[in-house]
């Protein structure tokens, strides 16, 4: 989908400049605009068969990955960690522990920090990350 979203919003409409007076001018500021000008052409070209040619081509993209793991650099986080998150818990079935989305982020991210320090398997990028930004901030001169 990012693909279709990609096609259809880029380059959107830029915001109008104060100057415009009148509606006339408005409509001719959004119809003249690379992106309304591209518009039949993206919906004449968005048929089942180009869903299908992404939805192939991303496919073969994500085995790709898999394969070379590269998808460790490549992949949203947070798509993962939200699967893994709707697999291991059902929020229907507590009734004491309602959280937001959100929070429900947050405090899975927080136990799975918690285990994996206790367990001595913190991943070494974030360990180094953490030392680095203590590092940059001991050598920050403290405000007056």
């Amino acid at each position: 989908m990012a693909e279709s979203k990609r096609r259809f919003r880029e380059p959107f409409v830029i915001d109008p400049p104060c100057t415009l007076n009148s509606q006339s001018a408005a409509k001719d500021h959004i119809c003249n605009s690379p992106w309304f000008q591209k518009l039949d052409t993206e919906s004449a070209r968005t048929k089942e068969s180009d869903i299908d040619q992404l939805l192939n081509d991303r496919y073969q993209e994500a085995q790709n990955r898999l394969k070379d793991g590269t998808w460790r650099i490549e992949f949203a986080g947070k798509e993962i960690f939200r699967e893994t998150g709707s697999r291991i818990f059902d929020r229907t079935m507590n009734r004491g522990y309602n959280p937001t989305p959100a929070d429900f982020d947050i405090d899975l991210a927080k136990d799975i920090a918690v285990s994996q320090v206790a367990s001595g398997s913190r991943p070494t990028d974030l360990v180094d990350l953490l030392a680095a930004l203590k590092s940059r901030i001991a050598r920050t001169p403290s405000a007056p």
